[in-house]
């Protein structure tokens, strides 16, 4: 095999879906067994109900429902164009936590809009329900929506891309949800740590907000994605272009069809 051309890209949010064996690979490694029903293929944990799988329209559906804690059930939905890197954080983090992760660093990150805040997101104050907490490019929102009658709230991540918002994704978690899993979803999103994409593979949409950075140890010369993606990319080692298959997809990370 080839290495494949690639290319690092900032922010992560704004990257693409990307490889899904970076979601799967971690659950597989962690005794999450393969199965099949009726309607969907999906990845199972270890003696546990807890799954991951991907619906018709290729979003992602993270389902815990029973907590080894005892807590209340919870789920998450990240829709087909999330990141990897982002997706498999919090299928990761529930992994890890399900073998007996207490996720003490994960907690001590502080609340959500704790997390944003000091990578620089900042409290869009205009609203008051939902709550926000956008990117300092505008393109990333933190949501906290509580509702009061059942004295409950949910987190969201909202992400778009382009000059009328046609490209992004969004991630949801229900209201029992904990904090750690939250808490690894956005220490990736919010994270200004480059992730490795194909050079043809990047969203148009988010070219012009998307940049390069140069190798550690040289100056600081972030370039626009959009002026690297048809020049000659960088090479990873085959290990690292390497693709692995897991239920529904192969390869990139895109919606089932």
């Amino acid at each position: 095999m080839t290495a494949t051309s690639h290319i690092h890209v900032q922010p992560v949010y704004l990257a693409g879906p990307g490889d899904c064996a970076t979601i799967t690979t971690p659950l597989l490694q962690h005794g999450w067994a393969q199965a099949e029903d009726q309607h969907h293929p999906f990845l199972r944990a270890p003696d546990s109900d807890t799954t991951l799988y991907q619906d018709p329209k290729g979003d992602w559906h993270l389902v815990c429902p029973f907590p080894a804690d005892g807590s209340h059930a919870w789920s998450a939905v990240f829709t087909a164009t999330t990141p990897a890197e982002v997706l498999a954080a919090s299928a990761l983090a529930t992994a890890q936590a399900l073998a007996g992760a207490d996720h003490g660093r994960l907690r001590e990150l502080g609340k959500p809009d704790s997390l944003v805040t000091r990578a620089g997101w900042k409290r869009d104050s205009s609203i008051t329900n939902p709550l926000i907490w956008r990117s300092h490019d505008g393109a990333a929102r933190l949501l906290y929506t509580p509702d009061y009658l059942t004295k409950t709230a949910s987190w969201a991540v909202s992400v778009t891309a382009g000059p009328q918002a046609e490209a992004g994704w969004r991630a949801h978690f229900t209201s029992g949800a904990p904090r750690w899993v939250i808490n690894a979803v956005l220490e990736v999103a919010a994270s200004d740590r480059p992730v490795a994409r194909p050079a043809d593979a990047l969203p148009r949409a988010s070219l012009m907000q998307l940049t390069t950075p140069t190798a550690a140890g040289l100056p600081d010369d972030r370039r626009s994605a959009a002026g690297l993606r048809f020049a000659r990319p960088v090479r990873l080692h085959q290990a690292a272009a390497t693709t692995a298959s897991h239920p529904g997809t192969t390869g990139s990370c895109r919606g089932r069809r």
